[in-house]
């Protein structure tokens, strides 16, 4: 008999801001239909950190990977504005339009991630404007190779370019096609899915479709979540 897996999620992102003006409700029901697949899916211990301010948000994401340290799988979404000051940061409700250090590090939060990701294998997923520069900040996690530790992620644009949530849609163009397709599965499939085959067959959708940006993926050397399979298909 399989052993029962254990699965934990953080839910970030906002739909609003410090300045109104970045105020966008698309934002939070994408964030709604994500947190509820992950449930629907995984049932995993979830903490959702949506439309909160930056004081005591690096705590509350570093005590809630502590707690669950143990998990067989952590995922992390993010779905908001991406703001590109120099480096990227990810926005919250204390986000304006001027002042990047009320946004959320990247940078800061990967170094939180890094710290467990030698044990336990996390999925990002992060649906925003210039993601793709999360690259940089990934490198090598595990020693030896380990598909069952490290960082995988999938990020909705490269690093120079922006992605699509319109304000009057239920969904962003990213997390939409992602959810289609994890709903769906593949035809030609016979197994669960790694997040590699869903990523790879999402690229196909876009491509196929006409859509863009065309989403990216990278992950830690030495270890690879992006090889289990994970999803049901």
């Amino acid at each position: 008999m399989n052993q029962k897996k254990n699965y934990a999620a953080i839910i970030l992102g906002a739909s609003e801001y410090a300045s109104e003006c970045l105020n966008n409700e698309t934002f939070k029901s994408t964030a709604g239909h994500f947190a509820a697949y992950l449930k629907k899916t995984f049932h995993p211990a979830i903490k959702n950190l949506f439309n909160r301010k930056i004081d005591g948000l690096y705590e509350e994401i570093k005590n809630f990977i502590d707690d669950n340290a143990d998990t067989d799988v952590f995922f992390l979404y993010y779905v908001g504005h991406g703001i590109n000051d120099e480096d990227l940061y990810l926005g919250t409700a204390s986000s304006n339009q001027s002042d990047s250090f009320r946004s959320l590090s990247l940078k800061e939060l990967v170094k939180i991630i890094k710290k467990y990701a030698g044990s336990i294998p996390f999925i990002l997923i992060i649906d925003c404007c210039y993601s793709g520069e999360l690259s940089k900040h990934i490198t090598t996690i595990v020693k030896e190779k380990d598909h069952e530790k490290g960082i995988s992620v999938i990020c909705a644009a490269t690093a120079d370019k922006r992605a699509v949530c319109k304000s009057y849609s239920d969904c962003s163009q990213f997390t939409g096609e992602l959810l289609d397709l994890l709903n769906t599965g593949i035809k030609y499939k016979n197994r669960n899915l790694s997040l590699n085959d869903v990523f790879i067959e999402l690229r196909t959708v876009f491509r196929k479709k006409g859509l863009k940006p065309i989403p990216v993926a990278f992950t830690s050397q030495g270890g690879n979540p992006s090889l289990i399979e994970l999803f049901p298909n």
